[in-house]
């Protein structure tokens, strides 16, 4: 990817996962994942962080302890659907009650960030994070809190990254399923007809943070011709499509903190060459492709940390549940 890169990246995503009474599990959960990937340790070293333990575990072992973890007893004035569901009106939950719980659990999401990356100090590390899943609990990824080469946590003013580790960087993305706020995408191929082209995608403003990363069609689809229509058939006559397929899409890259100029200048280290954001944007789109996948929606690790929120089941009751079962 470049001379830029450590030799020795390790690569660490974070996933919020948020199950409400509605969705599948039927009952309300929200659960720091983190996952760490050490490609430099060997092929398929892939750990999951335990944070009752406070230890990294190996992947498969986390996901069973996930699936077993005990869930608290939901507290008095806990999001337990989505927004504006009305939930907390029938159930006459006061919004001042709400807001505290909340208030409450936010402020222990970002505790556990603090310490994972606290765990991660030892070796470079790139952080990876989806914005639009996680600023729900941790504000300082909100767009009008973002600034470059700072990380926020509360309302304490944000602060240079690399206080959290002195070769840390962060990127996050976005794609447009986060309500729609990240546009559909196009390009033109050599005969200047719309299609898809496969890169990554930056402006011509060299220390730019913000890139876009796109795949190409699936090979599934790459025979049907361009065009077609449901509705109609095209003005060459083609017809509908017999085969539902889909478009690849676009995913936000922004580079969020990286050894800048400023970042180096701040910590004392001038000497030191800066980063290129886009060797790092440009990483984080290579991370999409795995052996044993198509192009993935996300970096494989952070693909890793969300598929791990399908083993977070409420088999294992609650804290209540197990006192009361215990009592004599």
């Amino acid at each position: 990817m470049g001379s830029g890169v450590p030799g020795d990246l390790q690569y660490a995503a974070l996933w919020l996962v948020r199950h409400t009474r509605k969705g599948p599990t039927r009952c309300p959960v929200r659960r720091l994942v983190a996952v760490r990937v050490r490609p430099g340790d060997g092929p398929g070293v892939i750990e999951g962080w335990d944070a009752e333990r406070s230890e990294w575990a190996p992947y498969p072992k986390m996901l069973l302890r996930l699936s077993e973890a005990v869930e608290p007893v939901a507290e008095e004035g806990a999001d337990t659907g989505g927004p504006g569901d009305g939930s907390a009106a029938r159930e006459g939950i006061r919004p001042a009650a709400r807001s505290g719980v909340e208030q409450h659990r936010q402020q222990e999401t970002e505790r556990q960030i603090r310490a994972l990356l606290f765990q991660l100090r030892d070796r470079p590390t790139l952080l990876l994070a989806d914005a639009a899943n996680l600023r729900q609990r941790w504000h300082g990824l909100r767009n009008g809190e973002l600034d470059r080469d700072m990380l926020g946590f509360g309302t304490e003013p944000a602060q240079r990254h690399t206080l959290y580790g002195d070769d840390l960087r962060v990127v996050l993305v976005r794609d447009a399923n986060a309500r729609e706020e990240v546009a559909e995408w196009y390009a033109h191929d050599a005969k200047n007809r719309v299609g898809f082209s496969e890169g990554v995608w930056g402006t011509a403003e060299p220390e730019s943070r913000v890139f876009a990363s796109t795949a190409s069609t699936p090979h599934t689809v790459a025979k049907l011709p361009k065009g077609l229509m449901k509705l109609a058939p095209t003005a060459q006559g083609r017809t509908a499509p017999g085969k539902t397929a889909w478009n690849p899409g676009q995913l936000e890259i922004t580079v969020l903190g990286c050894l800048s100029e400023k970042a180096l200048a701040d910590s004392g280290r001038e000497g030191d060459l800066p980063d290129r954001p886009a060797e790092w944007a440009t990483l984080t789109h290579q991370l999409r492709y795995h052996d044993d996948y198509p192009p993935l929606a996300r970096p494989l690790p952070l693909h890793l940390a969300r598929l791990a929120g399908q083993y977070v089941l409420p088999v294992a009751g609650t804290k209540e549940e197990e006192s009361t079962s215990s009592t004599p």
